[in-house]
C-alpha cells in the first residue's frame, strides 16, 4: 500500500518529475503534470489529459484507492529516438 505522505512527496517535487502508479491489478496510470493528481487520506484522482488543451487539463477522472497503489515510477522526460 502506498502511504499519502509518499505521494505528496512525489507530486511537489520541483521540477515536478512526470510519474507512473502501478496498480495490485498490473493497471497503469501517467501523471505528467502535478495538477492532474489530488491525494485523499484514501484514494488518489489522476485526471486523464485531454486529447487537446492545456497540459493540466483533464478530461476525465479515476479515482484509486492508495491500498491499490503497489509502485511508483519516474517516467522519461527525454524524446524517443527515432528507430532505424
Amino acid at each position: 500500500m502506498m502511504r499519502r505522505d509518499d505521494l505528496v512527496k512525489v507530486l511537489q517535487e520541483r521540477p515536478f518529475k512526470p510519474f507512473r502508479l502501478i496498480l495490485t491489478n498490473g493497471i497503469r496510470h501517467d501523471v505528467r503534470h502535478p495538477d492532474m493528481a489530488i491525494v485523499t487520506p484514501s484514494t488518489i484522482f489522476v485526471g486523464i489529459p485531454a486529447s487537446s488543451g492545456p497540459a493540466g487539463a483533464a478530461e476525465d477522472v479515476v479515482i484509486v484507492g492508495l491500498g491499490h497503489v503497489v509502485q511508483i515510477e519516474y517516467l522519461s522526460t527525454a524524446s524517443p529516438t527515432p528507430s532505424p
